[in-house]
């Protein structure tokens, strides 16, 4: 995965290809990494906004973490923290409750599949623990 100073990230095959363009930030993008099981990963722009994107690119989660510019972004070697440096100095620890985030996406899910039904199948392979 890169940044781009045009407010993207790209994800890419270890042989240079472009799989993906993923858009969001409104500033430039000045950090970006995987958690230890590549599962996830995480963006930071010079507005202190943070994002969560899944493996695939999905946006998981978007928060305002800092006034002034993320410069540094590490996941703990367990992947449940998220370690965030700033402009001023400041280091913060953010917990990641990933599975609250992922039941709360398939609860916004649930209408979706039920005007979708074709999807369902495809898709609720991550929601079948959460929705019965």
């Amino acid at each position: 995965m890169s940044a781009s100073v045009d407010q993207t990230l790209n994800l890419w095959t270890v042989e240079g290809e472009r799989i993906k363009t993923l858009s969001g930030h409104t500033q430039v993008i000045n950090q970006v990494v995987f958690n230890p099981n590549s599962s996830m990963m995480a963006s930071g722009d010079a507005a202190g906004v943070i994002k969560l994107w899944d493996n695939e690119g999905t946006p998981l989660i978007t928060f305002k973490a800092s006034e002034t510019a993320i410069n540094s972004l590490r996941f703990t070697e367990d992947g449940f923290n998220l370690i965030s440096g700033d402009n001023e100095g400041v280091v913060t620890v953010w917990p990641l409750q990933i599975q609250t985030l992922l039941n709360q996406g398939c609860r916004w899910l649930k209408d979706y599949w039920l005007t979708h039904p074709q999807q369902l199948k495809e898709d609720y392979s991550r929601c079948a623990s959460v929705i019965p």
